[in-house]
């Protein structure tokens, strides 16, 4: 996942950091967020393949909260943990 807090701050080094294994299809990273900032993220395969919002170049997603959890490329996210990370 590559990141940065969408509110000014510096993007992680691409291709990103590795999210681990959380459960069933699953991946998960933690971010120490204690202002609860927004965050700017894509996805990638650490090998150039990237997952933008709605498989568009460039579109990052979004996002606030304690838990995002992204289930396809829409942009949209649950705040609900599916499994204990």
């Amino acid at each position: 996942m590559h990141w940065r807090f969408a509110d000014g701050g510096t993007w992680t080094t691409a291709p990103g950091v590795k999210m681990t294994a959380a459960c069933s299809g699953y991946v998960s990273y933690a971010i120490e967020n204690p202002d609860g900032r927004p965050i700017e993220f894509v996805f990638t395969n650490g090998s150039g393949q990237w997952d933008n919002k709605n498989g568009v170049s460039g579109q990052n997603y979004t996002a606030t909260g304690a838990s995002v959890v992204v289930t396809d490329n829409s942009g949209n996210y649950g705040t609900t943990a599916p499994c204990a990370v």
